[in-house]
């Protein structure tokens, strides 16, 4: 090799000159990044290229051999090879080159293949950077979790509701009624039925005067028996008179009626009154500033008059029990009376005027 062509030749810029740029550099799911990616990669052969075109003229005569990454045109192919020049400088940046080349060209061959992969995925829907917060009907089913009574008190009862065709035909009140039975096990357990609400749905099947026949009234009963409900019904000597109940073991008495009537006349004798109106939560005793109504008004009855109430209930279990119609009667006028005294003194605490004295 002549001084000349020694100064000509410059060997490639050292690998450390710069950071290898990698796969990882680049987010293969971007195509603008992966475009980016190969053409960096085309450049970079095309200048390795140009390098080995200029070291064609230098690399001794028939030193290529085949198989080898690029096609380098040698000027005289059919030259023996020169076998004392394959460890010296040419050589050695040659084979440098070669090693680089490939390992390149591995890179392009891989980030294609990554390239296809990431393709033939399916598209994923667009995210949001806040997290979707579930709507209230979402929150509303996710409440509506069933309670399921753990003990009944009552045993099960045979009658089918679909069965009974012996009857009136069905109102579109008696439905719904049957409709709001089942609504309420949604939210309550069976065992929490309270008289008042049984009496409701009772005065339900009547629209206008809230006082349906005996026979619907019984029906309805054995209707909320057969959804789990513990409801029962007494027919006196001579079905003269029904008497619907509920029953509740954790409640004293056990048995309470919340429906009475005559079977002959369809007149109501008894209804489950209203439950005592409860303070409020962290209510105050008294009305300094004058806002709403005054505290008399809202006042339930006093403590001797609800124990009265009580012992007359107790007085109408103990009369359930023994199936003693004049027990039952007697009973229960006396616990229709204590009702009436309670209607009237809040019908007279309602009509106080408001600068009425506590």
């Amino acid at each position: 090799m002549s001084d000349s062509d020694s100064a000509s030749f410059s060997p490639p810029r050292s690998s450390n000159s710069q950071p290898r740029r990698t796969l990882t550099d680049f987010p293969l799911s971007d195509t603008t990044a992966l475009r980016t990616t190969v053409r960096d990669l085309n450049r970079t052969l095309r200048r390795v290229q140009g390098v080995a075109n200029q070291l064609a003229g230098l690399t001794p005569p028939g030193f290529a051999t085949t198989g080898l990454p690029l096609r380098i045109p040698l000027e005289n192919p059919d030259t023996p090879v020169d076998n004392s020049q394959t460890l010296s400088g040419p050589a050695f940046y040659r084979e440098e080159l070669e090693r680089q080349m490939s390992i390149r060209r591995q890179s392009l061959l891989m980030a294609r293949e990554a390239h296809n992969i990431v393709n033939s995925l399916p598209s994923l829907p667009p995210v949001s950077g806040a997290p979707t917060l579930p709507s209230e009907q979402a929150k509303t089913k996710a409440a509506l979790v069933p309670v399921v009574t753990l003990v009944p008190m009552l045993p099960k009862t045979t009658y089918k509701d679909e069965d009974d065709t012996k009857g009136t035909p069905k109102t579109l009140a008696y439905a719904m009624a049957q409709l709001a039975v089942l609504k309420y096990l949604d939210r309550h357990a069976s065992d929490s039925l309270s008289p008042y609400q049984a009496r409701k749905w009772t005065q339900a099947i009547e629209l206008t005067s809230k006082e349906p026949k005996a026979e619907e009234a019984l029906r309805l009963c054995y209707y909320m028996r057969s959804q789990g409900y513990d409801t029962g019904a007494i027919i006196e000597q001579g079905a003269k008179s029904i008497l619907l109940y509920v029953a509740n073991p954790h409640s004293t008495p056990n048995k309470m009626p919340y429906w009475k009537q005559d079977t002959s006349t369809n007149q109501v004798q008894f209804m489950a009154p209203s439950p005592l109106r409860q303070p409020r939560r962290n209510a105050l005793a008294g009305n300094p500033f004058g806002f709403g109504q005054p505290f008399a008004q809202n006042a339930g009855p006093p403590a001797t008059h609800a124990q009265a109430i009580q012992a007359a209930q107790v007085r109408l279990e103990a009369a359930l029990a023994g199936s003693d119609p004049e027990a039952i009667n007697a009973a229960l006028t006396t616990l229709e009376a204590l009702n009436a005294q309670e209607a009237a003194v809040r019908t007279a605490a309602a009509s106080l005027p408001l600068d009425h004295p506590a």
